[in-house]
């Protein structure tokens, strides 16, 4: 037979046992028997009883069966098993008088129960009522009450030692839980006594079981810190200042902490301080207690570092100088009159000085003849110090009685007395000077004849006057001739010998410069004196210079300068003179641009040559049966002017035509503006935009428009609307990357020129327009745009 057993769950609540056994099992027909069988349960320790029901042995029992069998101190456990004779069984649990199981099985497997904690079993068998006639097997179950249990909780405190806590717990019956946790900011979990100081709570607790109920209680406990101890106090240390930061005392030692130090008795370290400074000091200590340990009250302890004292050497007083005796110094700078420093001076003992005890005797004196008279000093040395020198310059008298002057033939001699006084006493020295004779020094003295043919040397001594020589000299004479650009002279040299010596003499004669005629009024013919425009360089011909009816000539007489021009334009040219000519004489002349100017009337074109700039009027005649309309020019078709006669400036070859319409056609005038020239100067397109406006209009503005985006202005359905103002009634706000150039003139007919630098862009295309903000008789503002021009600068100069 095949035995399946649920082994129970300890649970003491009899909610969660009634879930439990809702549970299905499968089970099948047979006899209920009660068997005792006791197993150690290792986790309670208490017996088990196993109940097995025998559907094969109870089959032939009729009516109610086995009575009541009640087993308060065991843990049970029903077990049913398949019938090996295949029949079928009907079996009903109650727990308390209430159905908890109930099953109807053919062909079952067997089924278990676990029976809730203390219950006591009776089983009962009655075919009444029985399904399809099987037996019907009842088990009843009843709980009895559990005990409660009063044991007894211990917990002392203590003063930390390094054991744990005197913690017990007794008079319970069964296996309790016992934990420690820390309280009042103490961390610990444990279920061992803690032995580090702290507050605690021990908490034992008992689950539970079929006997007894569940309990949980607790009891609070401190072990307090002990106190901590310095077992080697810090002894203060003899220092003496060296410029370093030096500990002030040596370490201690502790017990239940750390030894920590101060210098303000405030804030501790476990550094042992230091000081650099010469002076006295005051360590605080104490012990620092640990987490088991308190905090030691502060001692402390007095420390000095020393100056540092060294000796210095005095200095000897000196015939100048005062000296001063040996003293001592420490490292402030602090000077003291003893080797301990205890007598603190200001300065040390000044030794005065000797004064000077010089050495006067006739080795003294120095004379010097470098000048005259001589000079005389006196070299002084001390007998205390010899390198203290002096020298006093004497006062030298050149004695006449005793000197006599050489002269040109004969010796002579000063004698000089030299003075000075020391210690307001005069000493004096002398010294003869012999002079030799002179000999004869003679300055020569040149007389000329008034036309330098001839001169006369006279030599007169300048040591005795009345020493006269005089000699004839022989002339010559080199002439440099004058010039239109320098003087010219004539030297005439004379020369003279005299006992084994030449003389000579020059005499430097002007010339002037030769005087160059002015050519400032000089009258000047040219070939032309206007030269057409060709695009090439030309060169305007002098053909005569004339001053004073005299004709000069080229590269001889004069230069020419300037008188060559390629652009149109007016120039000048400069005739500068040269050799026997001076001065500038200038001449105008002008290259000048043609331009072909046709109109068109009625069919008929007529051409004619203009110069560039100047003005070309054109009139259109009254024609039968019809009425002149506007100018307009050919090529672009842009209306230039509503007026039969209509002037214009000529800045490019230029084709206009008179448009005439039926005379029942109304005409009506009004504005017009056109970009008449586009062409190129430099790095610039230059642009002409002439205006007609008729007499009722008042110009307010007029200038251009233009932009370089091609997004914009590119596309021709559009940019005539995008190269405007915003609106136009008199608006001067542009569109999007619109620029504008404004014309300083507001005349009702007129030109503008613009020019815009295009630097090295000379492939980008401007997008330019003409405009003109007009003000009608009834005072309302209009705007007449020109058509948009649209170039680069290579399309402009080609």
């Amino acid at each position: 037979m095949k035995h399946h057993v649920l082994k129970r769950t300890l649970a003491g609540v009899l909610a969660v046992l009634c879930v439990a056994v809702y549970v299905p099992a499968n089970v099948g027909t047979g006899g209920l028997s009660g068997g005792t069988g006791i197993v150690a349960n290792a986790a309670i320790g208490k017996p088990v009883y196993e109940m097995t029901i025998d559907p094969e042995a109870l089959w032939d029992e009729t009516g109610q069966g086995a009575g009541t069998i009640s087993y308060p101190d065991y843990k049970v456990t029903i077990h049913a098993d398949q019938p090996s004779n295949g029949t079928e069984l009907y079996i009903s649990i109650y727990l308390n008088g209430v159905s908890v199981y109930e099953q109807k099985q053919v062909q079952w497997d067997g089924f278990d129960y676990a029976v809730p904690d203390g219950a006591s079993i009776s089983c009962q068998k009655e075919t009444v009522g029985g399904w399809m006639g099987y037996p019907h097997y009842k088990i009843y179950l009843n709980t009895n009450p559990k005990a409660d249990q009063n044991p007894s909780i211990s917990a002392t405190s203590k003063v930390y030692d390094g054991t744990v806590a005197s913690c017990s717990t007794g008079g319970g019956y069964g296996k309790c839980t016992m934990n420690f946790t820390g309280i009042n900011g103490t961390s610990y979990d444990s279920s061992s006594a803690p032995s580090a100081a702290g507050s605690y709570r021990f908490t034992v607790s008992y689950a539970g079981d079929e006997y007894y109920n569940s309990w949980t209680d607790y009891r609070d406990f401190t072990i307090s810190k002990a106190e901590s101890s310095i077992t080697g106090k810090p002894s203060a240390k003899e220092l003496t200042y060296d410029g370093s930061a030096q500990q002030l005392v040596s370490a201690g030692s502790a017990s239940g902490g750390t030894m920590q130090y101060s210098l303000d008795g405030t804030n501790y370290s476990t550094n042992i301080p230091t000081a650099t400074d010469a002076g006295n000091y005051v360590v605080y200590y104490k012990v620092g207690g640990d987490s088991n340990h308190n905090d030691t009250a502060a001692q402390s302890v007095g420390v000095k570092i020393a100056h540092k004292i060294t000796a210095e050497v005095g200095k000897d007083a000196t015939c100048t100088e005062n000296g001063y005796g040996a003293y001592w110094t420490d490292e402030t700078g602090q000077k003291y009159s003893d080797a301990e420093g205890k007598n603190p001076i200001g300065v040390p003992v000044e030794i005065s000085a000797t004064g000077h005890d010089w050495n006067i005797n006739d080795d003294m004196w120095v004379w010097g003849f470098d000048a005259t008279p001589p000079t005389a000093s006196v070299h002084l040395v001390c007998k205390n110090d010899e390198t203290h020198t002096q020298y006093i310059p004497a006062e030298v008298t050149l004695s006449e009685d005793d000197s006599s002057k050489p002269t040109c033939t004969e010796d002579g001699e000063n004698h000089y007395i030299a003075t000075v006084t020391i210690d307001e006493k005069e000493y004096t020295s002398e010294f003869t000077e012999e002079l030799n004779a002179t000999g004869h020094s003679y300055e020569p003295f040149w007389d000329w004849a008034e036309d330098y043919s001839s001169a006369t040397l006279t030599l007169t001594c300048q040591n005795d006057d009345s020493h006269v020589e005089k000699v004839d000299a022989v002339v010559t004479s080199v002439e440099t001739p004058a010039t239109y650009d320098d003087d010219g002279n004539i030297v005439y040299t004379a020369t003279a010998e005299f006992d084994g010596k030449t003389y000579t003499d020059t005499q430097d004669v002007l010339i002037p410069q030769l005087e160059r005629t002015s050519i400032a009024n000089a009258a000047v013919s040219l070939k032309k004196s206007s030269l057409v425009y060709d695009g090439t360089e030309q060169t305007a011909e002098v053909t005569s210079v004339k001053v004073d009816g005299v004709t000069l000539t080229k590269g001889v007489d004069y230069e020419v300068t300037g008188n060559t021009a390629t652009e149109a334009g007016t120039y000048t040219l400069t005739i500068t003179g040269k050799g026997a000519y001076e001065g500038t004489v200038e001449k105008t002349y002008k290259v000048v641009k043609q331009y072909t100017i046709t109109y068109t009337i009625d069919g008929k074109a007529t051409t004619k040559t203009y110069n560039d700039k100047t003005f070309c009027k054109v009139t259109a005649p009254e024609i039968d049966g019809k009425t002149f309309a506007y100018w307009e020019i050919s090529e672009s078709g842009a209306k230039v002017s509503t007026n039969a006669s209509y002037t214009f400036r000529v800045v490019s070859d230029t084709s206009l035509e008179a448009v005439y319409v039926d005379n029942a056609e109304e005409i009506v005038a009004e504005p017009a503006i056109a970009v008449t020239s586009v062409t190129t100067s430099g790095t610039k397109i230059c642009y002409e935009v002439t205006r007609d406006v008729p007499e009722d209009y008042t110009v307010v503005s007029t200038g251009v428009l233009y932009g370089t985006s091609t997004a914009l202005f590119a596309e021709s359905s559009t940019r005539d609307d995008n190269l405007r103002f915003t609106n136009d009634e008199g608006s001067t706000d542009t569109k999007t990357k619109v620029y504008k150039g404004v014309s300083s003139c507001t005349t009702n007919q007129g030109y503008y020129s613009y020019s815009l630098n295009v630097g090295t862009a000379v492939d980008r295309a401007i997008y330019l327009r003409g405009y003109v903000i007009v003000k009608d008789s009834d005072g309302n503002l209009k705007t007449y745009y020109a058509d948009i021009v649209d170039k680069s600068y290579n399309q402009a100069k080609s």
